[in-house]
C-alpha cells in the first residue's frame, strides 16, 4: 500500500505544481483570492496600524520634550 501511495502522492502535487505555474490560473488565484484578501486585511488593520504610529509619534515628542526638560536643569 505505502508503495502506491508515495508515487501518487509525488504525481498529484507534481499535477498541482504545474497547474499552479501556469499564468491564466495565477491570474485567476490572484484576482479571485490573494487581492480580497489583502484587501480585506488592509482594511481591517489599518486603524490599529494608526494608533499604533500615532502612539508612537507621542511618545517620541515626549522622550523629546523630557531630553530637553532635562538639558535646561543642569
Amino acid at each position: 500500500m505505502s508503495k502506491f501511495i508515495g508515487p501518487l502522492t509525488q504525481s498529484t502535487i507534481n499535477a498541482i505544481i504545474i497547474e499552479l505555474k501556469k499564468k491564466s490560473n495565477r491570474d485567476k488565484i490572484s484576482k479571485s483570492i490573494i487581492t480580497p484578501l489583502l484587501t480585506e486585511c488592509v482594511t481591517y488593520a489599518y486603524p490599529y496600524v494608526f494608533i499604533f504610529a500615532l502612539v508612537q509619534l507621542i511618545i517620541i515628542a515626549l522622550l523629546i520634550y523630557i531630553i530637553i526638560k532635562l538639558n535646561k536643569n543642569q
